[in-house]
């Protein structure tokens, strides 16, 4: 994820984002630029921290990556 834009997040607050406030937190929905191979592309935040954990709406599937990686 070192190239195109970070992970869209879902359901956010249009004046929020547009304040540069897109900030995340525990049980935001975000969409990755990837498809997850069980075909979903969607993921739940439930780790925030120096890395992100977050978790495959399609299988379950658990991933943790750098905040840098995250949102590059």
């Amino acid at each position: 994820m070192k190239s195109g834009k970070a992970p869209a997040i879902m359901g956010g607050d249009a004046q929020k984002e547009a304040a540069g406030m897109d900030e995340l937190q525990l049980g935001d929905l975000v969409q990755m630029r990837k498809t997850h191979p069980c075909g979903s592309d969607k993921w739940t935040v439930i780790r925030v921290g120096a890395d992100i954990k977050i978790r495959c709406s399609g299988c379950g599937r658990i991933v943790m990556m750098d905040r840098a990686d995250f949102s590059a």
